[in-house]
């Protein structure tokens, strides 16, 4: 009957002390001796004779003959009865809560419990044991993951399994309408090869989303790509993309050709149509890094189950949110207020003419730039089209200042200009793992 605790550190040898296991009985023979910096010796281990009381079925001391003051015949900071087996247990509770702990971590906390400075290797030896302890073997977890990746798919409609994996985390995120990055998609794929990004996006077309026009940039490309072409990319219009790329030509006109080979409605916010709804970069996938950073430590059938649960905890803190913001009576998400109050205030400096006496045209001056202190441009806008020169409402899909100054000419609700994406009431609702005897069998898989 072995214990899942380790004897207390304090704890001393007596006679008659009783342990559950013979693991244990070391344990604390070993635990004596570092506390006190002294060593033992084996004089003699027979496998064939052992005593153990038929009533409690337990680990007794039969003699202690003492007192004992083998100390230990070099100076170290180390202790060499505080191996990896020990250290694996004192450690086992820390890597519960985070399965990514440093190894430098394990050697402060070591050195904080027993007063003794471990290697490196120890320590990350001792990190393994743990994490396969609890968390099971790699070689086993391999052999297991494909019956769990079955009843996943079975129970959880939209899973794809393909029997080829070694190691790389593919991870799709999305972002709604108050900024909340949410994972929709994962696999885990063989490296990140045009093969691996091939299959990842075919089915991320497919299964995970209704926009087109997805596409990926590797590593290399993208750090070209932001070297020559940033400012590019992110101008909101034409003209502005148009006038930085001549700026890149005259520079550099083989970067220009390169750039070139790419449609522009897959890199540049001027041509995405409002497609990118203002984002450029891949920083809204790394925060998700936050709530699965624990996962790359385990293996590979723990991966998959702790993304799992962590994802079904992260949706359901996401749906109690949303429900709480639809019971105060809030219509719109918070982080679009907090846009349209900025809007609003630069909206108070614009002069507004009337191009049309349908109210729909018109030309807004402004006049001064808030943060700038200077004369700003004309921009045109137009509310029957819900377009603006400044193509910043096209690219949010929330009113900019010059929008907002037009409405308040003619008397209209710039509110009803904000996309639905924005509202409480455009809630998703993810897929249901079936009824609860599904969800019991998709546990014990």
């Amino acid at each position: 009957m072995p214990s899942n605790e380790p004897p207390p550190l304090d704890a001393s040898l007596e006679i008659v002390m009783k342990f559950n296991s013979k693991p244990d009985c070391q344990l604390a023979i070993k635990h004596y001796h570092i506390k006190h910096s002294l060593n033992y010796r084996v004089v003699k281990s027979d496998q064939y004779r052992v005593s153990l009381s038929q009533k409690s079925k337990q680990w007794v001391i039969g003699s202690l003959k003492g007192p004992h003051n083998c100390a230990n015949s070099s100076m170290s900071h180390d202790h060499t009865k505080l191996d990896s087996n020990i250290i694996c247990e004192s450690i086992k509770s820390l890597l519960k809560a985070d399965p990514s702990i440093k190894v430098n971590v394990i050697i402060a906390h070591i050195r904080e419990r027993y007063n003794y400075t471990i290697t490196y290797r120890k320590a990350w030896m001792a990190k393994n044991k743990a994490i396969e302890t609890i968390y099971g073997n790699w070689e086993k977890s391999y052999n297991d993951l494909p019956r769990w990746l079955l009843t996943m798919q079975k129970f959880l409609p939209g899973t794809i399994v393909e029997m080829e994996y070694k190691g790389t985390l593919f991870l799709a995120v999305a972002q709604d309408g108050n900024k909340n990055t949410i994972p929709i998609a994962y696999a885990l794929m063989e490296g990140e090869t045009g093969g691996a990004w091939s299959f990842f996006l075919k089915n991320l077309r497919r299964k995970g989303t209704t926009t087109s026009g997805i596409i990926s940039f590797w590593s290399s490309i993208h750090r070209r790509l932001i070297a020559y072409a940033l400012v590019e990319g992110y101008a909101l219009n034409e003209p502005s993309f148009k006038y930085y790329r001549n700026e890149i030509k005259m520079e550099n006109p083989e970067a220009l050709r390169w750039i070139d080979n790419i449609p522009p409605e897959q890199w540049t916010m001027a041509y995405s149509q409002g497609q990118r709804w203002g984002h450029m970069s891949a920083n809204v996938s790394e925060s998700i890094n936050a709530v699965l950073k624990g996962t790359r430590n385990l293996s590979i059938t723990a991966l998959i189950q702790s993304t799992y649960y962590r994802l079904g905890v992260l949706y359901a803190e996401r749906g109690q949110q949303h429900q709480t913001s639809l019971a105060s009576g809030r219509v719109y998400t918070d982080d679009c207020m907090d846009k349209i109050k900025c809007e609003v205030g630069k909206s108070n400096t614009h002069q507004v003419m009337q191009f049309d006496r349908n109210h729909y045209s018109f030309m807004v001056h402004g006049t001064v730039n808030p943060r700038e202190v200077r004369p700003t441009g004309h921009f045109e806008v137009n509310l029957q089209r819900k377009w603006c020169d400044c193509e910043k409402f096209q690219a949010i899909h929330i009113p900019c200042s010059h929008v907002i100054a037009a409405c308040s000419y003619a008397r209209q609700n710039y509110l009803v200009l904000i996309s639905d994406v924005y509202k409480h009431s455009q809630a998703v609702f993810g897929v249901r793992g079936g009824n609860r005897s599904d969800q019991a069998r998709l546990r014990k898989a």
